[in-house]
């Protein structure tokens, strides 16, 4: 579940001062996938940078699953992305010098996983995205749909709660950004979990349950894809 509620952010001081949120009021139910969408400039980012408490609101509260984000320290916030947000961003963010599985391994690593949770844990998140045969390689041997889907198991070794995803398939070709949303949706239905995808591609659309479209800081439209029950 992500929720905000009436939540304010500016960035800037006096006349250069913009206001990327305008008392924003979202609700995500556990387990939806929701694509949010808009104009550049819109606050997209903003949102899914406040979700996963990389920035602070100026006002507002903001929970995502049990926790109040906008009232956690620095160092709660720091364990709440290792333990239950997985980020997944445009540039796949892998470090260059690991292999995949090295790269997939690391939020386990740094939370003090044993060896054999780890080998477990990361050869059953590369098996999810169809990478386990790619495992010893490097990002620079990685075309850059594999290297996404190295980075989305990197989101899910770690059996989140949430992912949030801006622009995951702003990178890629058509055929490249099928397979992530694909892979994205497959993941969401199959682990149960909480997703937000900031996004500019309109396929989005035909795979998620719902499209909240943001303007000028403020929700414009909310769309339901899921069927009514008759």
């Amino acid at each position: 579940m992500i929720r905000f509620q009436d939540v304010r952010k500016s960035f800037g001081n006096g006349q250069v001062r913009v206001e990327a949120l305008r008392g924003l009021d979202i609700e995500i139910p556990a387990g939806q996938m929701c694509a949010l969408m808009g104009p550049s400039g819109a606050g997209k980012s903003t949102v899914l940078h406040l979700a996963a408490g990389l920035t602070k609101p100026d006002s507002g509260t903001i929970h995502v699953g049990e926790h109040v984000v906008s009232g956690m320290t620095d160092d709660e916030l720091t364990l709440l992305r290792r333990r239950k947000i997985g980020i997944v961003v445009q540039f796949f963010d892998l470090l260059p010098y690991m292999t995949a599985y090295e790269n997939v391994a690391m939020p386990l690593s740094l939370d003090g996983a044993s060896r054999s949770e780890e080998k477990a844990r990361v050869s059953e998140a590369l098996r999810m995205v169809n990478m386990a045969h790619r495992r010893d390689h490097r990002p620079h041997e990685l075309s850059g749909g594999e290297a996404q889907r190295v980075a989305i198991a990197r989101a899910i070794v770690i059996s989140p709660e949430t992912i949030l995803a801006d622009e995951p398939t702003g990178n890629l070709d058509s055929s490249a950004g099928r397979h992530i949303i694909d892979l994205l949706r497959d993941i969401n239905e199959s682990l149960g979990v909480t997703t937000l995808v900031v996004t500019h591609d309109p396929v989005w659309g035909a795979s998620c349950d719902r499209i909240l479209r943001l303007e000028d800081g403020v929700i414009d439209d909310d769309i339901s894809l899921t069927p009514e029950p008759e």
